[in-house]
């Protein structure tokens, strides 16, 4: 299996004081929020679109081809695919750099 037909991958934050393991699916807009909390800038002009992935809320995820994970309203699915669309705007679009160098 390729890269391109697996969509799972893992997220590893080296030199961190957090750790853990987490066992539940979280998308990408999940990871951004996490970043920031590793660093110490969660607090941020901007925090992310989504809970971050050390949230135990969190009860669904999208992966990079669109598909939703979980047993979810189909509220919260629409809710999903809208934040995974803003996430991959963002991401393709390379927003921020073009934000903060006019």
């Amino acid at each position: 299996m390729t890269l391109s037909e697996n969509p799972f991958g893992a997220y590893i934050a080296l030199h961190s004081d957090i750790s853990g393991y987490y066992d539940r699916m979280v998308g990408q807009v999940n990871l951004f929020p996490v970043t920031l909390t590793l660093t110490g800038a969660d607090n941020s002009f901007y925090n992310g679109l989504a809970k971050s992935a050390l949230n135990s809320e969190i009860d669904g995820a999208v992966d990079g081809f669109g598909k939703v994970y979980g047993d979810l309203s189909s509220q919260r699915v629409d809710s999903l695919l809208k934040e995974f669309e803003i996430s991959d705007l963002i991401i393709r679009g390379n927003y921020f750099k073009n934000r903060l160098n006019p």
